[in-house]
């Protein structure tokens, strides 16, 4: 519980250091593309390609490398939890770190903030979903119903198919990526799809390494 309001907290105070940025226009301001911008309608228009999708997924090893950082300063923090205000500095000298480390990565890789907030919530979307359809396995209970539905009485089969039918419905939702495709367009859903093995492989590993470690 502690680890996880220590990430709380080092998430807290990054949005904080970023918030201290220089205004738009300001000396030393980033331009306004820059400023983090999550998907949604007003990204329709955002093309996602190949080369986007490769800068993407180099982004990701370099963020698995970002949060061994910053997992190494929250087991310096998880003993220094209750030390006042020295703690909080300390906290917000991580978020700190983290923030140059995380721009660090989407310069190495040529992507601007605003597109790794939609391909991280596109990637998110996506892959969440197809392992969401592969976990739920209604292909396999499908059958097996199918397979004893007509050792069932007559007056219980009814029944028994309107629930088959709504399983079946479901999984074509689940495969057809339905929602993702009217929010961030048909064609970048695809451009996630063909890479599909390598995106899973790094989302999951990050989620391992932010929720899978000691606790």
């Amino acid at each position: 519980m502690r680890r996880f309001v220590l990430i709380g907290g080092i998430a807290i105070a990054f949005a904080g250091c970023k918030k201290e940025q220089p205004a738009p226009g300001a000396p030393g301001a980033a331009p306004p593309a820059a400023h983090h911008h999550w998907a949604g309608e007003a990204d329709a228009g955002f093309v996602v390609t190949p080369e986007k999708i490769d800068a993407f997924i180099a982004y990701q090893k370099k963020m698995l490398e970002v949060w061994a950082g910053t997992l190494e300063d929250l087991e310096r923090l998880e003993g220094k939890a209750d030390a006042g205000m020295a703690a909080v500095n300390e906290v917000v000298d991580a978020a700190r770190r983290r923030g140059r480390a995380e721009e660090a990565a989407r310069e190495a890789t040529g992507l601007t903030e605003r597109e790794v907030g939609f391909l991280e919530a596109l990637v998110g979307d996506v892959i969440a979903k197809r392992s969401l359809g592969k976990s739920m396995n209604l292909d396999g209970l499908v059958r097996q119903i199918e397979a004893t539905k007509a050792a069932l009485p007559p007056e219980q089969r009814e029944a028994v198919e309107k629930s088959i039918a709504e399983m079946k419905k479901q999984q074509a939702d689940l495969q057809s990526l339905a929602d993702e495709r009217q929010k961030y367009g048909s064609a970048n859903v695809d451009a996630v799809l063909a890479r599909e093995s390598e995106l899973t492989k790094n989302w999951e590993a990050l989620l391992t390494q932010v929720w899978g470690g000691r606790k």
